[in-house]
């Protein structure tokens, strides 16, 4: 879709192609070369800002994704700890030891 600019000294330029391309090209019949310079110069600054946030949002979704798995894993490892006493102990409660295998089983089922 073309879109129409009106410009202040009445003349009127009409977009059908990619609007940086566009711009740059207007800048730089309109105001010359430099400013056409700086304008791409500031487009080009804006998209790395954008993809370097993108990219520290990622970094940081993938730490909190990892933090998770590890305190998965240490409540794994207690819950083992856990059991492995009761197997030590001079009697074995059936019932406690079911529990805790159940507990540990169900926690680690529900991250798969």
């Amino acid at each position: 879709m073309a879109n129409t600019i009106y410009l202040n000294d009445g003349s009127v330029e009409v977009c059908c192609m990619d609007k940086g391309v566009f711009f740059e090209r207007l800048i730089r019949e309109k105001l010359g070369d430099d400013a056409a310079d700086f304008f791409k110069g500031y487009c080009e600054a804006l998209v790395d800002d954008a993809l370097y946030e993108e990219s520290e949002k990622s970094e940081s979704e993938n730490e909190k994704i990892a933090d998770g798995y590890l305190a998965l894993c240490h409540e794994a490892t207690d819950n083992f700890r856990v059991l492995l006493d009761m197997l030590n102990a001079p009697r074995l409660n059936r019932k406690a030891l079911i529990k805790t295998a159940q507990t540990g089983y169900d926690a680690l089922y529900k991250n798969l």
